[in-house]
């Protein structure tokens, strides 16, 4: 997750689009992300809870908030994110 954030905030859709589940990759339009990680600044991440996402759990849980600004205005992002542990590596899934 953490790595994921530091991704975000460096611009490096590449990353993303290698963490992300390869059966959802299709659906991610990397230079739209990219222009928009371009627009705004991370400032700070959050974890407020961890469900499974241990070294035996194929599974696991992250809840977050993700502080960055958008036209100088401090936004965040909240949301739980579910990843899946896929030949050794975790993936991201989806969000709730």
């Amino acid at each position: 997750m953490r790595s994921r954030f530091t991704a975000f905030a460096r611009s490096d859709t590449d990353y993303i689009a290698n963490t992300w589940a390869p059966a959802y990759t299709l659906a991610l339009d990397t230079k739209a992300l990219y222009t928009w990680t371009k627009q705004v600044t991370f400032t700070a991440l959050e974890i407020i809870d961890i469900s499974k996402g241990n070294k035996a759990d194929e599974t696991g849980i992250v809840e977050f908030i993700a502080h960055y600004k958008e036209n100088n205005q401090p936004e965040k992002i909240h949301e739980r994110s579910t990843f899946q542990k896929i030949g050794g590596r975790w993936y991201y899934l989806c969000a709730e």
